[in-house]
């Protein structure tokens, strides 16, 4: 399972006081109709890529009951509940779709259709229960909402940008493998600025790790796993020295390879609750993304077997061994299936002949 390791109750707060704000003084001050802008869903959707789906759960849930209670919108029946499901749908999946690595449109499409389609089915029952016609009741809400959907898929992108968790399609191109691993210098450009977008090369361009030192990305790599970790403490592991990493994952295997290369600090997108547990007691700052409980493996049906085989050692050296020697048995099981699938020399020279 995949879910964050704890909740940021003061950012929660914020976001709970923001959906409450916003539409109160967007339709007391301008007369803006909130059935029809949704101001409340924008930072409920909000609240999903921030505080991850439990969070993003909690504040969908409170918003409405809240708002409700101080300032009478929604009304209590038969709105309050119809938004309480709605909107507890828009965090809790915006922040799994984003969590599952899906990208930020198909996070917030695929939300607001459940998210819909739980207000409608409870607003269905609610009026069907009053003995009115479900159709165009129905047909109505869906149609009104419509101006608040466009602008939430206009405005969250870009609020998104500025926070760092998302770019447009037409951002900077990725640098050709040889380039991106050069020196990489831009002027008056901060640190952060520059782990940045080595995060945005590994979210969008394939890349999966980033040594940088002294303000320069000095290695970048696009294997999967640990595989490029193992490949540096092998060949240069100078290199992780002292270093400022940003990689795509990281679990207790990564954590243990990272700590034993002597690395300084970890920028990650997705960050497993071994690895920070690890990291944490061994000094190590880390940043991610989001958290989740494990890594999987790549048929999505267990643990991955390099996390497994490190989950009963918190020793660096017999934890090197062991990855090295789980690395070697991987390889030589893909190397057992390509051969099965290959096809025989003359069956394929038969075939090109027809």
């Amino acid at each position: 399972m995949k879910e964050p390791q704890r909740l940021n109750l003061p950012r929660a707060g914020l976001l709970v006081a923001l959906g409450i704000l916003i539409p109160f003084v967007t339709g007391h001050a301008f007369g803006l109709a909130g059935n029809i802008l949704l101001p409340m869903h924008f930072t409920v959707l909000l609240s999903g890529f921030l505080l991850g789906p439990a969070g993003g759960l909690l504040v969908g849930m409170v918003t409405p009951i809240l708002s409700s209670l101080l300032t009478g919108m929604p009304p209590a029946f038969p709105m309050l509940p119809a938004m309480v499901g709605e909107l507890g749908v828009y965090g809790l999946m915006t922040g799994a779709l984003w969590q599952r690595g899906k990208g930020l449109y198909a996070s917030l499409i695929g939300a607001m259709v459940l998210g819909r389609l739980v207000h409608a089915g409870l607003m269905a029952c609610f009026v069907a229960w009053q003995g009115k016609a479900v159709g165009l009741s129905l047909l109505f809400f869906l149609v009104q909402g419509v101006p608040g959907t466009v602008l939430q898929l206009l405005l969250l992108p870009l609020l998104l940008r500025q926070l760092g968790l998302s770019h447009p399609a037409t951002a900077v191109s990725a640098p050709e493998p040889d380039a991106a691993a050069a020196t990489i210098q831009k002027g008056n450009d901060s640190m952060e600025t520059l782990i940045r977008e080595q995060i945005e090369q590994i979210l969008h361009h394939g890349q999966s790790i980033a040594l940088i030192k002294n303000h320069k990305v000095i290695y970048t790599d696009r294997s999967r796993g640990v595989m490029p970790l193992l490949k540096l403490l092998a060949d240069q592991p100078e290199l992780l020295q002292d270093a400022v990493v940003v990689d795509k994952i990281i679990g207790k295997a990564a954590a243990m390879l990272l700590t034993l290369g002597g690395v300084k600090e970890i920028h990650t997108y997705m960050l497993s609750r071994s690895g920070r547990e690890f990291l944490e007691k061994h000094g190590i700052p880390v940043t991610a993304q989001c958290e989740i409980d494990m890594i999987q493996n790549r048929q999505k049906n267990g643990i991955c077997p390099f996390e497994k085989s490190v989950l009963d050692t918190d020793d660096l050296e017999e934890a090197h061994e062991r990855l090295q020697a789980t690395a070697r048995r991987l390889m030589a099981l893909g190397q057992k299936k390509a051969a099965a699938q290959t096809v025989p020399a003359a069956e394929l020279s038969s075939r090109e002949a027809r």
